[in-house]
């Protein structure tokens, strides 16, 4: 359907961003993108390690944000 609306990038954080100077000097091998369609966001995450507890992935989320 052409007029159904469409998931669009709203945002990429990774190391081969090289418009983004900070995700450009990463070398986690973290990226995230964001993606957003008809108000709904979905953000996928790749290069983290597997974490089994809340304590464990707030630090990840909190040292994201710094970055």
């Amino acid at each position: 359907d052409p007029t159904a609306s469409r998931w669009t990038i709203a945002h990429y954080y990774g190391s081969d961003n090289t418009a983004d100077p900070n995700a450009s000097q990463s070398k986690s091998g973290f990226a995230a993108t964001l993606f957003r369609k008809s108000g709904e966001n979905v953000l996928a995450v790749r290069g983290m390690e597997p974490i089994v507890n809340f304590t464990g992935i707030t630090r990840d989320l909190i040292t994201l944000t710094v970055l």
